[in-house]
């Protein structure tokens, strides 16, 4: 597992390598997507007003960074 997660890390850094970062709506867009993943994973308990189904769904901070 430890070497499964290693190459979708190294793999998602090298995709970000060859982004045009210098663009603004680019680096907009790869920063909150790290953010709001990261924030989720975090801060979990943000979303504990919401529906079940919805908590289930947005509780992982790899879909709400995806969506972003």
């Amino acid at each position: 597992m430890i070497v499964m997660f290693g190459m979708v890390g190294v793999q998602g850094i090298q995709i970000l390598q060859k982004a045009d970062l210098n663009k603004n709506s680019n680096l907009l867009v790869a920063s909150m997507s790290i953010g709001l993943g990261l924030g989720v994973t975090v801060y979990p308990q943000i979303f504990q007003h919401l529906a079940t189904e919805t908590q289930i769904i947005l509780g992982n901070g790899v879909v709400v960074g995806s969506l972003a």
